[in-house]
């Protein structure tokens, strides 16, 4: 392990020194992927639930994290214009490769599951994403937690 000391000492705005101290850094680690999107994965809700995924399954809800939005937990898809629009099943099988059979079948999977909720939108759905297994950010709203209240023990 790599540690630099430093020694730092404050003053005030008349040169006054009014506290000094030994800084210690570790330059064992270093910063990656700084200003990029992640995923918050919560490894023991996914670990419980791991058992009833088959390999399609996993599949999906990996390329499906990406599309996860901040708070609402939607999956969404950005528009030419930067706009976010709620992602339909269409978009997901565009995104996944599956055929419109397999990607019913695989979201009402993931639906039972508990990975996903929907909600009825127009003649479609909109998925939202658990947030006890995985989310973007440090908050959600109300309305996703109460979609999945029932998941977490």
């Amino acid at each position: 392990m790599s540690k630099i000391h430093k020694k730092v000492i404050e003053a005030d705005e008349h040169g006054e020194i009014t506290r000094e101290y030994t800084s210690t850094i570790d330059t064992s680690k270093v910063c990656i992927n700084q200003g990029k999107n992640f995923i918050k994965v919560f490894t023991n809700e996914l670990m419980k639930i791991r058992g009833s995924m088959n390999s399609t399954d996993v599949i999906v809800s990996t390329i499906l994290m990406h599309f996860i939005s901040y708070e609402s937990g939607m999956l969404t898809k950005t528009s030419k214009n930067d706009e976010r629009y709620p992602m339909l099943n269409k978009d997901i099988q565009k995104i996944t490769g599956l055929s419109e059979k397999a990607t019913l079948k695989t979201m009402n999977r993931l639906v039972k599951i508990g990975i996903y909720a929907r909600a009825k939108h127009k003649r479609s759905f909109k998925y939202f994403a658990n947030p006890y297994i995985f989310m973007r950010g440090s908050k959600i709203n109300r309305t996703l937690k109460d979609m999945f209240k029932e998941f977490k023990d």
